[in-house]
C-alpha cells in the first residue's frame, strides 16, 4: 500500500478520514515542507525554494520478496530522496547505503559487502546501486533505548496459567504495548526532520536540488505504520490489532474486542506452524511474501471462532499441567482444520487459492467495531 500526499490522504482512490495528530504520513511531508522552507529563507536567496512531494510506501519488509517492485518505484518516479525503515541503523549503514547508491561499489562486490545483512535489507541495497540519490535515515538508531526495548516488546508470549481469559486481555495489553512502540518510534522520525538536517543535506550533496520546484521523497515503512483503513482485507489479524489500538481514540469502542483478540491467538500459531525452521528467518514453507501471506492467514483465520481459540488453548493448558511446558499443539491444529474443512494449499496453489477465496471473506470478520 502506497500513500501519496499532495493535499489530503488518499489509499485505493478512497479518501481516507483520519484525526489530524494522527496522520503520519502528512506530519511527515509538513515538516520536511517546512524544513526544506526554512532552510531557503536563511540562505536568503529571495525564493520560497522547492515543493516537497512525499510519498509514504507501506510495505511489508521481512524478506526480499516484499520489496519487489523498489528500484522500478525510485527509478521511474525520479526519486530524489530515500528514507528507508532502518530501525536500529549505524554509520557503517549509512556511509554503505550512500556508497551504493553513487557508486562507489561495484556491483560484482556487493555479496562480499552485504553477506551481514538479512536477505531483506540485501535486496534493499542492491535495488539502489547506481540510483545517485542521498538516503536519508530518521529512523531510529542501534543505540536509542526504543531499539534497546524493542525485542521484548514485540514478544507474543500468552500464559497457560489461567483461564482463557486472561489470554485475551494479555492480547489486548500486548498490542497496547506495540502502538505506543510504533508511535514513539514515529514521533522519534519526526523530531528528526528539522531544518539543520536539511541544510547538512543539501551541503553533502550539492547538487540534489539545483533548479528543481519540487522535489519528491520517498518513505518507506512497514505495513503496522498506516493508517487506519477502512479495509482490512489486506492485513493479518495482528496487523489490525496493532492499528486499532494505536487508533484506539479515534474509535468509540474498545479497539480490540474479544472476537478480534481471539483470532490474534489463533494466529500467532498458524503462524508458527507455516513458519520454515530451516530457512533463513523469517521464512515460510507456503510463502516468502509477506502481503501473500498476510491474505491467507485473513482467510484461513477469518474462518474460525473464539471458541477455535478456547480449544487451542485448552489443549495447549492440559500439555503444560501433564508436562509443565507448552509444547506446539500441530496435531490439535490439523485435527481443526479438519474438523472445519479447512485446508492450506500447496505454495503452487496459493494464488489461486487466495483469488478464490478472498471475495468470501468479509473486511474484519466478527472484530468489526
Amino acid at each position: 500500500m502506497s500513500i501519496r500526499l499532495e493535499v489530503g490522504t488518499e489509499v485505493n482512490n478512497r479518501q481516507e478520514r483520519q484525526p489530524k495528530e494522527a496522520d503520519f504520513a502528512q506530519m511527515v511531508q509538513d515538516k520536511f515542507q517546512s524544513a526544506f522552507a526554512e532552510v531557503y529563507r536563511r540562505r536568503n536567496q529571495g525564493q520560497k525554494g522547492p515543493d516537497v512531494f512525499v510519498e509514504v510506501d507501506f510495505r511489508d519488509h521481512g524478506t526480499p520478496e516484499d520489496l519487489n517492485g523498489l528500484r522500478r518505484k525510485i527509478m521511474q518516479d525520479r526519486v530524489d530522496v530515500y528514507s528507508p525503515e532502518a530501525f536500529g541503523w549505524t554509520l557503517k549503514d549509512s556511509v554503505l547505503f550512500d556508497q551504493v547508491s553513487y557508486g562507489e561499489i561495484k556491483f560484482t562486490d556487493l555479496p562480499k559487502k552485504l553477506k551481514p545483512y538479512p536477505p531483506a535489507v540485501r535486496k534493499q541495497i542492491r535495488d539502489l546501486h547506481y540510483a545517485h540519490i542521498p538516503v536519508v535515515l530518521i529512523d531510529v538508531p542501534a543505540k536509542h533505548r526504543l531499539k534497546k526495548e524493542s525485542d521484548e516488546i514485540w514478544k507474543y508470549n500468552p500464559s497457560f496459567d489461567g483461564d482463557f481469559k486472561q489470554v485475551l486481555d494479555y492480547t489486548r495489553i500486548a498490542l497496547g504495548n506495540l502502538a505506543n512502540h510504533i508511535s514513539r518510534r514515529e514521533n522519534y522520525m519526526l523530531s528528526q526532520i528539522m531544518p539543520e538536517k536539511v541544510e547538512e543535506m543539501l551541503k553533502t550533496y550539492p547538487g540534489m536540488v539545483g533548479d528543481k520546484k519540487k522535489i519528491n521523497i520517498l518513505l518507506s515503512l512497514g505495513s503496522a505504520h498506516a493508517p487506519m483503513p477502512s479495509d482490512f482485507s489486506n492485513h493479518s489479524f495482528t496487523n489490525e490489532g496493532i492499528i486499532r489500538s494505536k487508533f484506539k481514540k479515534s474509535v468509540n469502542e474498545e479497539p480490540v474486542n474479544d472476537e478480534l483478540a481471539a483470532k490474534i491467538f489463533l494466529e500467532y500459531f498458524i503462524d508458527k506452524y507455516l513458519s520454515n525452521p530451516y530457512g533463513n528467518s523469517p521464512s515460510y514453507w507456503l510463502t516468502d511474501d509477506s502481503s501473500k501471506l498476510a491474505k491467507f492467514k485473513r482467510i484461513f483465520v477469518g474462518q474460525m471462532n473464539m471458541q477455535d481459540a478456547e480449544r487451542i488453548f485448552n489443549y495447549v493448558k492440559r500439555g503444560v499441567e501433564k508436562w509443565g511446558t507448552a509444547l506446539f499443539p500441530a496435531e490439535e491444529l490439523e485435527s481443526l482444520f479438519k474438523d472445519k474443512g479447512l485446508h492450506i494449499p500447496k505454495p503452487k496453489k496459493l494464488d489461486e487459492y487466495l483469488a478464490r477465496q478472498m471475495p468470501k471473506i468479509s473486511n474484519t470478520s466478527d472484530s468489526t467495531l
